[in-house]
């Protein structure tokens, strides 16, 4: 019996480890072994099969998902209850020539790290807070303003939020690198209001 140490779970011998397809499907480990490529974007397409599920389970046909992870944001169609899928996906700039969900990233995600360039535009990312510091609103070091912290300060999120389940949200630590590190540095740009 194998132990998922992450959750305490005893994991069965007798029902077989499978791994998620790109295409939102599932194939054994000796599979994937064999056919690596399957399981390029699988991580993204699992939440888009988790998606479907839920809206299934509310009658929803047709959804639009949205996946905002650290860096990015990847949004994708399901169609009567389907995923769309494509065969006409990239990574980086490989094409990839097998059956995978129609997943769009976008460049932002709640860890993406806002900044003012030189001309004095607001920017956001590529860089990212990632999983270490994080964004300055949950207390771990974090010194740089992210998307996540913006929507804090915007009022998208609830300041009294208690992410997986005792983690705080500092909302005056976010609206202070945000005024420090966003909003004076625009206010008091030469090019500012060209």
């Amino acid at each position: 019996m194998l132990v998922d140490a992450r959750e305490g779970l005893a994991l069965s011998s007798e029902k077989p480890m499978m791994v998620m397809d790109a295409a939102g499907g599932l194939m054994s480990l000796d599979s994937a072994r064999i056919k690596p490529v399957h399981t390029v974007l699988s991580g993204p397409a699992g939440g888009v099969v988790a998606s479907a599920h839920v809206a299934q389970l509310a009658g929803i046909p047709d959804i639009i998902t949205m996946d905002i992870g650290g860096t990015s944001t990847d949004i994708s169609l399901i169609r009567n209850g389907r995923p769309e899928i494509t065969r006409s996906a990239s990574l980086e700039t490989v094409p990839i020539r097998l059956p995978v969900i129609d997943i769009n990233a976008i460049g932002a995600g709640g860890g993406s790290i806002a900044w003012i360039d030189d001309g004095g535009a607001l920017r956001v990312g590529p860089m990212s807070a990632e999983a270490v510091p994080w964004p300055v609103c949950y207390g771990r070091g974090g010194i740089l303003p992210t998307v996540t912290d913006a929507n804090l300060v915007l009022g998208r999120f609830d300041e009294k939020s208690r992410l997986g389940g005792d983690l705080g949200l500092d909302l005056a630590a976010a609206r202070k690198v945000i005024e420090e590190k966003i909003a004076n540095p625009i206010d008091h740009h030469p090019l500012a209001g060209c």
